[in-house]
């Protein structure tokens, strides 16, 4: 049989607009781990899952095609997707966070007092039981799905705690915040094991995992700063990128190939990760750019602004044929099996 591969290239042309109300605007997005939906959550509390080939609201999704809308009361500040894409959780500037089934819509969980400020991110353990939030108020804590209860909490940030994730073999939390720190966390028992300044009084905004590999504990860390650096878990330095503005947040595309970073420019840096040249450099908006997430598998990045829009961005590479596999003549390797 013939492999289909679509190779990493940058989405450089803008197919769709997604606008919002005029006093509305994404605060943040991301894809479904299956590639299916692209969700958003905006400034006047709505969640929309979009579909990104047309650049409309998801009809195939039946409290969508009735505009039965999932909402939270205030703004929607982050928002995860579950591994197997049948969750979605939501947090909120007020500290509320909702676990929603996305096939009907319905709120299965909801956390009201998650945290006593706003939710700059989520993240799902493992096995889906437990949500991982980051909150305004300096803390991380960790929520059970099941309990409907706070079962952790991770002190010791000084300010705003701007993204919290899990490690790749999720035995750790990695937190990245305005005190300028990074801290690694022991995910079971909340010691922090170690704590280290990426650059000097500078803040933490977006941390990245460079694959999904257990093995792989490498981060990219984004500051507010003109430089992004690959580290591992100890702080060591691997690798340094260098933009021409302060940057605001960063993607890899699906093989790790690119490293997106976006910058108070407005512009897309794009890296080639192989060698760390600047593979190319496209203007997204306007006005400030809030965010950017890239489809798992697709080299099709969103972006979302303060001037209300999100912006679909493609590239014009195409899949390509890799094969046959395997003839009848040859020996299938491992891998083929």
């Amino acid at each position: 049989f013939v492999l289909l591969v679509q190779v990493d290239s940058v989405p450089k042309k803008n197919t769709k607009v997604i606008k919002f109300g005029k006093k509305s605007r994404a605060e943040c997005a991301s894809f479904s781990p299956d590639g299916h939906y692209l969700v958003s959550g905006s400034s006047d509390g709505f969640l929309e899952i979009w579909n990104f080939e047309t650049g409309k609201l998801h009809k195939g999704l039946k409290y969508q095609a009735e505009d039965d809308i999932m909402m939270h009361e205030e703004a929607v500040l982050s928002v995860t997707w579950s591994r197997d894409s049948e969750l979605l959780a939501s947090g909120s500037l007020k500290g509320v966070v909702k676990i929603w089934r996305v096939r009907t819509g319905s709120c299965v969980r909801s956390f009201a007092s998650a945290h006593s400020k706003g939710i700059t991110s989520i993240d799902f353990a493992k096995d889906g039981t437990q949500i991982l939030t980051a909150s305004f108020d300096n803390n991380i804590r960790i929520h059970g799905l099941k309990s409907g209860r706070t079962l952790k909490e991770f002190r010791g940030h000084t300010s705003y705690v701007n993204q919290a994730m899990y490690s790749a073999d999720f035995l750790q939390v990695i937190s990245g915040s305005s005190d300028g720190t990074v801290r690694i966390w022991d995910a079971k028992t909340t010691e922090c094991l170690q704590t280290f300044k990426p650059e000097k009084d500078v803040s933490v905004l977006k941390l990245c995992r460079l694959s999904s590999v257990m093995s792989d504990n490498r981060i990219l860390v984004c500051c507010r700063s003109s430089k992004l650096r690959v580290m591992n878990l100890k702080g060591k330095k691997l690798h340094e990128y260098e933009i021409k503005s302060n940057a605001i947040q960063a993607a890899f595309s699906p093989k790790s190939k690119i490293m997106y970073a976006i910058g108070d420019d407005q512009v897309l840096y794009c890296f080639n990760c192989e060698d760390g040249s600047v593979q190319d450099a496209v203007r997204l908006h306007a006005k400030e750019v809030i965010g950017i997430t890239h489809h798992p598998h697709r080299n099709i990045l969103a972006s979302f602004s303060t001037d209300g829009t999100m912006k679909i961005w493609r590239s014009g590479a195409k899949t390509k044929k890799v094969g046959p596999r395997f003839t009848e003549k040859t020996t299938p390797s491992a891998e083929s099996k």
